[in-house]
């Protein structure tokens, strides 16, 4: 990770923050019958890619963590 300055630190602090505050409150108002967070991730690169074999559709989730 490059080195950072004080204030780029402070911010990045400070969105970690927010978003884990945001995934914890996400995930305490999912319905108990919605998907789970694998079949969302799962639906949104189908979405996005188009249709696919499972295989192929975890290539492409794997490559799109990467980046």
């Amino acid at each position: 990770m490059p080195d950072l300055s004080e204030g780029d630190a402070a911010a990045v602090s400070t969105l970690r923050s927010a978003v884990m505050r945001l995934s914890r409150r996400l995930r305490n108002q999912r319905v108990e019958e919605s998907l789970t967070p694998t079949e969302m991730q799962v639906m949104a690169t189908l979405a996005r890619c188009g249709s696919a074999t499972p295989g192929n559709s975890h290539a492409r989730s794997m490559s799109s963590r990467r980046r």
